[in-house]
């Protein structure tokens, strides 16, 4: 596995301080990913994060006490990494069921086939960012 993927990922599952209990979630994950699908489990785990990883994302600045302005703005690659994470752990905190390694395999797996809600998520990002276009020229476009 790709050493910088797999630190990104352990990172952003890690609690606590404690990695061991990360990497036996990812362990599982990819046993089960190679037991669903014929393809490899680092293609599935690339195309996925390229599925859900978003180009656009809004960001807010406060102006004096309560004046908050929100614009879009076109991401870095290691940014867009670190939403395509988010997104697919925040999809995952949405549908609470028993295993966490089996859901994270299941949605990296549907996430890869463009049907998952982590690609929801990223429309929904892109139709908030498209209304808030009316700031787009306020600051670095």
């Amino acid at each position: 596995m790709n050493i910088i993927l797999k630190n990104k990922l352990l990172n952003k599952l890690l609690k606590n301080g404690v990695k061991t209990h990360p990497e036996k979630i990812l362990k599982l994950c990819i046993k089960q990913l190679q037991r669903k699908s014929k393809k490899k489990h680092l293609e599935i785990l690339k195309k996925s994060l390229i599925n859900s990883s978003p180009v656009i994302a809004i960001k807010q600045i406060k102006r004096r006490k309560k004046n908050v302005k929100e614009f879009p703005y076109i991401l870095k690659k290691k940014l867009r990494l670190f939403f395509g994470l988010k997104f697919i752990l925040r999809s995952l905190k949405l549908n609470k069921v028993n295993s966490f390694s089996r859901n994270f395999s299941d949605e990296i797996l549907l996430t890869s086939l463009n049907k998952s809600n982590t690609i929801k998520l990223k429309k929904d990002l892109y139709e908030q960012s498209f209304q808030k276009k009316k700031y787009a020229n306020f600051r670095w476009f």
